[in-house]
């Protein structure tokens, strides 16, 4: 096994570095009180309590030992606070999932089967359910009312069904 030679200055820096570490994980140590010398109070600057040079405030004189106390920092102008909700007493009496009557759109493209009749609207195809003896035809641009039907699929028609309540021509 190979030894380090103890130097003076290899002990000094081993020294050094026991004491700063012996504080590790443990509380420091309060300070010692610091020792004050004062003067006479001068009728001009000096009040009793204050040293040399200082100005004399209606604060009292503060312990070293004693961290000042901590206030919040100062708010940057109203922040905005979420609204509060009530708490539901209730569960809904009516469902809440169910499609509502929804406008739509866009042009009536050619059917992917027959007997339906289909729309285009911003890249997705609806199934039309027209009332009873209303005609389009193809390349027709309509605006129809109606309620998506996203569950029912006993056709071969291509796109969601919706159960048209109204029909114009855009």
């Amino acid at each position: 096994m190979r030894t380090t030679p103890r130097t003076p200055a290899a002990l000094a820096v081993v020294a050094v570095l026991a004491a700063l570490g012996a504080g590790c994980g443990a509380p420091a140590p309060a300070p010692a009180a610091p020792s004050v010398t004062t003067s006479a109070p001068s009728p001009t600057t000096d009040a009793p309590g204050t040293q040399d040079g200082d100005v004399a405030t209606d604060q009292p004189p503060t312990d070293p030992t004693t961290p000042p106390p901590t206030t919040p920092p100062p708010s940057r102008g109203a922040s905005p606070s979420l609204p509060l909700l009530p708490r539901p007493t209730a569960p809904p009496t009516a469902p809440t999932d169910v499609p509502r009557p929804t406008r739509y759109e866009g042009a009536v493209v050619e059917p992917s089967a027959p007997g339906c009749v289909e729309m285009e609207v911003g890249g997705q195809r609806f199934t039309l359910l027209l009332p009873e003896g209303t005609e389009v035809a193809v390349g027709d641009r309509l605006v129809v009312r109606g309620t998506p039907r996203p569950t029912e699929r006993a056709t071969g028609c291509a796109g969601t069904q919706v159960a048209v309540d109204e029909v114009r021509t855009a």
